[in-house]
């Protein structure tokens, strides 16, 4: 599965990496936020969790969604764990 995913995402990964590679120092400032050094493949720093404010979860992931011309019906909270009910 991981060479399936690499040969079809790998040069992706690769640009994201070069990106990445030039801002990360600055992340270490963010709190809660986990890094992982790419070259030395171990966590630098622990994750936790994310909380973001809903409405911008919500716009970001509706663009996703637009982008890749995928219709779902998403929640209205990040926190949300169940789907409402129909009916």
């Amino acid at each position: 599965m991981a060479r399936e995913y690499l040969e079809t995402y790998g040069r992706a990964c690769e640009h994201f990496y070069l990106a990445a590679n030039g801002f990360a120092e600055g992340l270490f400032s963010i709190r809660g936020l986990g890094l992982f050094h790419l070259d030395r493949r171990q966590v630098v720093k622990a994750p936790g969790r994310l909380r973001p404010e809903p409405a911008l979860w919500r716009s970001a992931v509706e663009r996703l969604c637009e982008l890749c011309d995928v219709d779902m019906d998403l929640p209205r909270d990040p926190l949300q764990s169940t789907l409402p009910k129909l009916g």
